[in-house]
Formats: C-alpha cells, structure tokens, sequence
C-alpha cells in the first residue's frame, strides 16, 4: 500500500504558528495530503540523523532555520518551501531586514540553501523588492499568498466586556531585548545583539551610528510607559490583561505581578494572537507588527510610541518604528491622554478602512485576497509535489524511523521540563500538544 503524500510543517513558536499549521493541514486533507506537525526539537534529528526522506515535502518559515536544520544541503532531493511566520517590512527602506525573513541573515552564505528552495509563500507584493534586491532569478519562484494568519479559518470572535463589565485592556508586551524568553542576562544580550563587523545584523544596516545599547533604550523606555500605564488605571473601571510575546520570558511577568501585586492578568501564552484581540476592549502597545492583525481584526490600536519624544533618537532606520501603518493607528501624546482614551468603552462598529491603509495591507498582506490564503500555500504545496514527484519520493523506513526517534525526544523534553514552563520555541510537541493543535482548525 502506497503512502500518502506528506509534508513536515515546522512550527517554531506555538502562539504564532501553530494556528496555521492546523488549518493548513485541514485543507491539504481534502487533497489526500497529510500535514505533519514538528518543532526545533524534530527538525534537528531531521538533519543530524540525515533523514529528510521522511517526507514528501518541508515548510520552514525561514530559510536561517532551514539551512540551521539541514546542513548537508548538496545531498537532498526533497523540495523545500519557505513560508515566513513574521514578515512585514516591505513598505519600509530597510530591505536586508526584509530579505532576511525569506533569504536568511546573511544571503551570501545561504545561496546554496536558497538555491535548493522549490517555492517561496510571499506575504505581499511589496516583499518582492526583497528578492529584486538580491536575487532576480529567484522570482519565478515566487507566489504572493498573503498573510496567512490573516486566512479567514485563522480568526474567531471573540466576547468582549459587557456594558456591565470592566472595560479590558490588552496590553501587547514586546520587550524581548530586555526579557528573552531563554533567560539570557543582560551580559549575554549586550554581547550577543551588538555590532560586529563583517557580521553585522540585518537590523543595524541603515543605522550606522547606532548600535545594541539603544535597542535596549527604546524597549526600557517603552515597557516604562507600560508600567505607568497600569499604575494609573483603576482597578475598579478597567481590567488589564498582557500579552507576553512569543520570544519573550513571561515567567519574569508572573513572578513581577505576584510579588509586586500588580493588578495584570497574562494571557494563555499559547492563544493564537488573532483570537485574543476579540477579547479585549482596547489594545495598547509599542509599535508593533502586530498592529496589522488589529486593523484586519476590525480594531483601532493604540501605540505609546509619541509618549516620549526623545525615543526618535535611538530608533533603528527602516524597523517598525518606520512603519506607515503608525500613520493610522491612535498615537496619544502623554500617559493622560492614553488613560484617557481607554477609559472610554470604544464604540461597537466596523473600523473604517481608509484608502491610504487600503493599500499599506495590500502591499503587506496581500489584503484583502489574504482571506483564502492558506488556500493559495496549499496551492503551492500541490504545485510543488506534482513537478517534484519523479526527483523524491518519501521512505516508509524513514518515516518509521523518525516517528521512534522523535517520540523518544518528545518524552526526553517532557522529563527534562518537569515543573518547568514551556516557552516559545521550546515547547513540547507531544500527542497532548498534536490535538490541541488540531483544534484550532475551523470549518470554513
């Protein structure tokens, strides 16, 4: 009996990636296409036990993973695609910190890893300057998806607060310079983010008088404001919630708000974003990627990144904090007016989509077509495994084998995690984590 057609979808971050994944592998079932699921943990035997036979065909969501996973690249024949889970930055100026999302850090040392890729998932039309930058001849290989969070079996609705209730605040925690998920003290993160020439991070390429310790500013500055913020909210009218950031320790949160007695609810760390929006009444953060999801999601964000005027002076060129999207976004001017502004149980009504915003999602997301995305990814994937049936075919043998040895990682993890919490790109992908993902599917 013949197997199935399969693909190896690697999820590195649960709270981003997994929501995709499961309804991914939903519309590939129509299709007699099998989606497996795999974490940092199975990919690594994948490329240390040499066993890419496994499977029919691997999605990464950078090629930085994909060539960290597969280090021997001259002797595979299963195709590869590249769909990124973070990439808006392409109405920005810094196009290697774009690049870097489909191309790798450093695209000169990748090319025989972007070479092998069969197919790039690119977000928006705007992310093609990245490949017209640095390699024209990858283009055919291009197919403008777009955001595939943004597919329509990615969202719910969520219930807010009723009339009756406390007005929620969600509070989006993006201060993983200052508090990364893997615990590193300052001493490491100062060592391992700053400048070092002839290996200089795509982030810093526009910025040349700029460097780690203002990195570290801007984000002390911000997480401040969100301290401020939650000192001036009253407890009796307002309910604050946080949403820690996938590559963030938001152990550190739970221990601070214990121990200080802060009035702040965290968030499952595992919730996919697009469904914790809908649960709250207002969002308020520094500048953020995520504000895109808001406005998809119907939501006007609030950014506290005009609070402090002299935070302009150590912002990166061309980050997020470049973004045209702030041009749309609420941008209070002092902590009084932001208390003012979430006081105020936002009116229930469909956000206005002005035509300037219009097309800052078009070029970002491919919006609105960005509705059936994962109906163009699997697109892809079909297109992908029909041209290269005849070059690979996955092994019964080795799919027998990657099963043992990953179930016998997956029990290692989970004995080695005891009493520990899992973390971004650290969590474990036991048969209990399999059907929680499983769950997030929707129906059409």
């Amino acid at each position: 009996m013949a197997m199935s057609r399969s693909v190896y979808f690697h999820i590195d971050e649960v709270a981003r990636d997994a929501v995709v994944a499961a309804n991914l592998r939903q519309v590939l079932k129509a299709y007699g296409v099998q989606v497996v699921y795999g974490n940092r943990a199975h990919s690594q035997l994948l490329g240390s036990l040499d066993n890419f036979s496994a499977f029919n065909l691997y999605l990464f969501p950078s090629l930085d993973l994909f060539r960290a996973n597969w280090p021997d690249v001259s002797s595979m024949s299963a195709p590869v695609i590249i769909l990124p889970a973070e990439t808006v930055g392409g109405t920005t100026r810094n196009v290697d910190r774009l690049a870097a999302k489909y191309l790798g850090s450093f695209p000169d040392e990748c090319s025989p890893w972007i070479n092998r890729v069969a197919a790039f998932c690119v977000w928006g039309p705007s992310h093609l300057k990245a490949f017209e930058a640095e390699g024209r001849y990858l283009l055919p290989k291009c197919h403008v998806v777009g955001h595939p969070r943004f597919d329509r079996r990615c969202q719910v609705r969520g219930s807010v607060s009723a009339p009756s209730q406390k007005i929620r605040v969600g509070i989006i925690s993006r201060f993983f310079v200052v508090n990364p998920f893997d615990q590193r003290g300052m001493l490491q993160v100062v060592y391992g983010d700053r400048k070092i020439p002839g290996r200089e991070q795509p982030v810093y390429r526009l910025s040349p008088d700029l460097d780690v310790e203002d990195r570290v500013y801007t984000s002390a500055i911000d997480l401040r404001l969100v301290f401020q913020l939650i000192d001036r909210l009253d407890p009796g009218q307002h309910e604050v919630v946080l949403r820690a950031h996938p590559r963030e320790d938001r152990t550190s949160w739970e221990r601070l708000i214990v121990r200080k007695g802060l009035p702040v609810t965290i968030a499952p760390w595992d919730q996919p974003f697009m469904h914790w929006i809908n649960s709250v009444d207002h969002i308020v953060g520094p500048v953020s990627t995520s504000f895109y999801d808001c406005v998809v999601a119907g939501r006007r964000p609030i950014c506290t990144v005009d609070i402090v005027p002299h935070r302009q002076h150590h912002i990166l060129a061309g980050g997020d904090d470049e973004n045209p999207i702030l041009n749309y976004v609420l941008l209070p001017k002092s902590i009084e007016e932001l208390v003012e502004i979430v006081s105020v149980r936002p009116r229930e009504e469909d956000l206005e989509i002005p035509a300037g915003l219009l097309d800052i999602l078009h070029q970002e997301a491919n919006y609105p077509d960005c509705f059936n995305s994962l109906d163009r990814v699997a697109a892809v994937c079909l297109d992908v495994l029909e041209a290269t049936s005849g070059e690979h075919r996955a092994r019964p043998t080795a799919r027998l084998r990657h099963e043992i040895f990953t179930r016998g990682r997956d029990l290692l993890s989970w004995t080695r995690r005891l009493g520990k919490p899992e973390q971004s790109s650290s969590f474990v992908l036991n048969r209990r984590r399999r059907r929680w993902i499983d769950g997030l599917a929707l129906s059409d």
